[in-house]
């Protein structure tokens, strides 16, 4: 499991790769990888919003949204946010894809 200083890293990194940038669209592969709301409610309220706000509480991200709003992101034991290309290949372990304004792509993975 990530500790403290791994998912600090994670933050620090991801600030400067999606500060500003816009959800197109997020694809949700695994279902019960969200916790709340539903699936299909957190794929309909994410596009349009802009990454505005980087922080962490503990072991979780928090990506401020343009409304206010915060994506709480956990990673689990094995879990990784990584920002692709438009043409990367997911693989079976990409578990949810936010397509953002620029044609990239961040995915959320994890093997476990």
């Amino acid at each position: 499991m990530p500790e403290l200083p791994e998912v600090e890293t994670y933050i620090r990194e991801l600030q400067p790769l999606l500060a500003g940038k816009t959800v197109q669209r997020v694809q949700v592969a695994w279902p019960r990888i969200i916790a709340a709301p539903t699936p299909e409610s957190f794929a309909a309220k994410l596009p349009g919003r802009r990454f505005v706000a980087f922080a962490r509480r503990g072991k979780y991200m928090l990506l401020g949204l343009d409304d206010g709003s915060t994506l709480v992101v956990h990673l689990r034991m094995t879990g990784a946010l990584r920002l692709h290309p438009a043409d990367a290949p997911e693989d079976k372990h990409t578990h949810v894809v936010f397509h953002l304004d620029t044609g990239e792509r961040l995915h959320y993975r994890d093997p476990r």
